[in-house]
C-alpha cells in the first residue's frame, strides 16, 4: 500500500464519530468502486467538500487520498463523500490514479468557487466543544507538547515584537495562547499572539482582552487597571501579522472576550 503523504495541517474534527476524513490506512479505492449512482448533500458531505477545497489551497491543488498530519494522525478520504461529489450532474473532483487506484483528488472550479469566501483553513479545534488532549505524567504536570515550535512560529509571525507594546526584547516576549493550551492542536499560530510577559499575565487573567473591529483587533482593558500604565492600551489596535493566514482567529478572540466581559461583571 502507498505510504501516507505528509501534509502541513491538522484535520478539523467532525461532530460525530464517523469523520469524512477517516482515521484509517485502508487500501485506496479504484474508480469502479465509485460507479454507483449515489448522490447526496448532507452536513457531513458539506464538511468534506469545504475542507477538500481548503486543503487543496495548502497543497497546490492536489489532496492525497491517504495523508499524515503534523501530529502523526493518518487520515484517508471517505468513499461515500467521494461518490457524492463525483456523481453530481457535473463532477466536482478530478482523480489521480496510480496502478489503478485513486491516490489523490483535485477539486474542480465549480467546487472551488463554492467556497471562495473562506479565508483559510478552519482551526483544528472547536472553541466551544474541545476535548482536553493533554497528556499528564504521574505528577499531573501538563506536558506542553510543541511549545518551542509554537513559540518560534508565533514570534516569527509577529516580527519578534509584542503585538500590544512593540517591545522587541526577546527575553521578555511570550507566545501567548488566546484560547488556553489544551493539547497540541491548540498550538495553531492563529491561536497565538506575541506578548510581553506582563501583558501576557494580564491577558491570561482576563484583565486585558481583544476585540475584532473594522478589520483590525482592538485592546479592551478592565476597569481594575484604571490609573495604571496599562490603561493607555485601551482602544489601541494591536499589530497583526502581514500574512493573513497567521492573523489571530476571530473565534478564539471572541471566546476570550466573552470570558473577559463575564469576569469583568463578576468583579
Amino acid at each position: 500500500m502507498r505510504e501516507p503523504e505528509d501534509v502541513p495541517f491538522e484535520v478539523p474534527e467532525w461532530s460525530t464519530p464517523s469523520s469524512p476524513f477517516s482515521r484509517s490506512t485502508h487500501k485506496p479505492f479504484r474508480p469502479e468502486d465509485l460507479k454507483d449512482t449515489a448522490v447526496g448533500s448532507t452536513g457531513r458531505t458539506a464538511f468534506f467538500e469545504k475542507n477538500i477545497v481548503l486543503f487543496s489551497r495548502e497543497l497546490d491543488g492536489r489532496v492525497p487520498f491517504i495523508f499524515r498530519t503534523p501530529s502523526g494522525d493518518i487520515r484517508s478520504l471517505d468513499l461515500g463523500c467521494l461518490k457524492f461529489l463525483l456523481n453530481r450532474r457535473e463532477p466536482e473532483l478530478d482523480v489521480e490514479l496510480e496502478n489503478g487506484f485513486i491516490v489523490a483528488v483535485r477539486p474542480r472550479q465549480i467546487l472551488i468557487d463554492r467556497y471562495s469566501f473562506l479565508p483559510s483553513l478552519p482551526l483544528p479545534f472547536d472553541v466551544d466543544a474541545l476535548v482536553d488532549e493533554r497528556r499528564k505524567q504521574e505528577s499531573e504536570r501538563v506536558i506542553r507538547d510543541g511549545a518551542a515550535d509554537f513559540r518560534r512560529k508565533v514570534l516569527a509571525a509577529y516580527g519578534n515584537r509584542c503585538a500590544f507594546t512593540g517591545t522587541r526584547v526577546e527575553g521578555v516576549l511570550d507566545a501567548a495562547h488566546i484560547y488556553p493550551y489544551l493539547g497540541i492542536k491548540t498550538n495553531d499560530v492563529r491561536n497565538g499572539i506575541a506578548m510581553r510577559v506582563d501583558v501576557h499575565r494580564l491577558f491570561d487573567g482576563h484583565l486585558l482582552s481583544l476585540e475584532p473591529e473594522n478589520g483590525g483587533v482592538v485592546v479592551r482593558v478592565a476597569s481594575d487597571l484604571s490609573g495604571s500604565l496599562y490603561e493607555k492600551l485601551a482602544g489601541r489596535s494591536i499589530r497583526i501579522p502581514p500574512n493573513k493566514s497567521e492573523h489571530p482567529a476571530v473565534e478564539c478572540l471572541r471566546k476570550h472576550l466573552s470570558t473577559f466581559r463575564a469576569k469583568t461583571e463578576e468583579r
